[in-house]
């Protein structure tokens, strides 16, 4: 245990240490790995969720299968690798729900006013 005047027990100090360490090790990985290795992470990682890569900019959903054919020859650095985001796929329709519900509600209202105006 450290002196008295420490908030936090010499333990801490270790374990943010070694956080610290493995945090630096893990940036080296992705700066020395290709890019098949990173999308290669990121499907194991969406297998373990049981669920897909979700690309939000081109509203792109990818199972882990897809996402590694698809990236395995970008370069490394590509940007979709920061932005890409590990999704349930149920969450894609729902949001395809919600958008089909709007444009059908719009759709409605356009066939209204179009019969309006000529019935008139």
């Amino acid at each position: 245990m450290a002196h008295t005047g420490d908030k936090y027990p010499f333990e801490h100090y270790k374990r943010e240490q070694k956080l610290a360490a493995e945090k630096e090790l893990r940036d080296n990985v992705w700066a020395m790995y290709p890019s098949h290795r990173k999308a290669l992470y990121f499907a194991d990682e969406a297998k373990k969720r049981n669920a897909w890569l979700f690309d939000p900019p081109n509203k792109r959903w990818y199972n882990p299968e897809e996402f590694v054919t698809e990236t395995k020859n970008l370069q490394s650095t590509d940007d979709i690798f920061n932005r890409v985001e590990i999704r349930h796929p149920i969450d894609g329709i729902n949001a395809g729900y919600k958008q089909i519900t709007m444009l059908y509600g719009k759709l409605q209202e356009l066939t209204k006013r179009v019969f309006d105006y000529y019935s008139r």
